[in-house]
C-alpha cells in the first residue's frame, strides 16, 4: 500500500514538474514572446470592462 502511495506521489510530482518547466521555457523563450506580442498587438487593446455592482458594497457619498 505504501509503495502505491509513493509511486502515485512520484508520478503526480513529475507531471507537475514537466508542466512548470514547459511554462518556464515558453516564458523565457524570446522568439516565442516576440511572436506572441505581435499577435496581441494585432488583436488590439481590450475594451474597458463595465464595473459590476457588488452586493453589500454601496457607494457612500
Amino acid at each position: 500500500m505504501i509503495y502505491l502511495l509513493i509511486a502515485l506521489f512520484l508520478i503526480i510530482g513529475s507531471m507537475f514538474g514537466v508542466i512548470v518547466f514547459a511554462l518556464y521555457d515558453i516564458y523565457t523563450n524570446e522568439k516565442f514572446r516576440k511572436t506572441l506580442k505581435k499577435e496581441w498587438d494585432a488583436i488590439g487593446p481590450t475594451p474597458p470592462q463595465p464595473k459590476i455592482p457588488r452586493a453589500g458594497k454601496e457607494d457612500k457619498p
